[in-house]
């Protein structure tokens, strides 16, 4: 009988103060229960994110022991009324992790 494991969820969100937030989740091994946040970096929002999102993101998660292989999706969560760019690229910046981690 296969073990079945819980790989964690990356959550990249963007307020309504133009902080952008990196949650590392741990799922709730019921389907009904609450994920638990066991890591999180905010950052103000600086005109730089296409510069800086994917070294955060990598270095949020070597600092946590992981790597977007141990992942087992990405989300992306923006607050109403954002910068399009921003929330532009946070998205892509998700669906496009999540694409990789589907193809891996």
């Amino acid at each position: 009988m296969t073990k079945k494991t819980h790989r964690n969820i990356l959550i990249i969100s963007l307020n309504q103060e133009d902080i952008i937030t990196l949650q590392l989740k741990k799922p709730s091994p019921s389907e009904k229960g609450e994920a638990k946040i066991i890591a999180e970096q905010k950052w103000n929002d600086q005109q730089n994110i296409s510069r800086e999102l994917l070294a955060k993101i990598d270095n949020f998660l070597r600092a946590n022991n992981s790597t977007v292989r141990d992942l087992q999706k990405v989300e992306a969560k923006i607050a109403p009324g954002q910068k399009y760019t921003t929330a532009r690229i946070i998205k892509i910046t998700a669906k496009t992790l999540n694409h990789a981690l589907r193809n891996n």
